[in-house]
């Protein structure tokens, strides 16, 4: 759950093995109060992987995905010096895994605590990708007035 303040070791044993190394960061060096601290870190912690070497590496962001498919992976085939060789139009839109519940706010699933240790660790690479933090509460009640 987004917004435990703490993952108790109990509720991770259902998991298997990888999903565990996900979410535990620990092993990496990451330190966190919680599991949305662990998960955040290991966020900025690839993101400061990816600063420092743009280069090397091609960003393509999920909502940049999920706007036009076909053009987000024709642009990622070109910049990898990929030729296409199918046609995968009747594919982009099959459903791979379960959909989320999209109709959830960031705050309702993270709660506000954990929404806030995520804006503060991953602020630097969220800020570069675009995606600004959440209206504080004075903000919104201004901005409704």
């Amino acid at each position: 759950p987004g917004d435990a303040s703490d993952l108790a070791p109990a509720r991770l044993q259902h998991l298997s093995l990888a999903w565990r190394l996900v979410i535990d960061g620990r092993w990496l060096g990451f330190d966190g109060q919680n599991h949305v601290d662990l998960l955040a870190a290991r966020w900025a912690h690839f993101w400061g992987v990816y600063a420092d070497h743009a280069g090397g590496f091609v960003l393509l962001r999920y909502e940049d995905f999920m706007a036009d498919k076909l053009r987000a992976i024709d642009d990622l085939a070109r910049a990898l010096n990929l030729a296409p060789t199918i046609d995968i139009t009747g594919r982009l839109d099959v459903q791979f895994q379960p959909r989320g519940d999209r109709s959830v706010r960031w705050c309702d699933f993270y709660g506000a605590a954990n929404l806030a240790r995520i804006e503060r660790v991953c602020r630097i690479g969220m800020t570069a990708c675009g995606y600004g933090p959440r209206p504080s509460r004075r903000a919104r009640a201004v901005s409704q007035s």
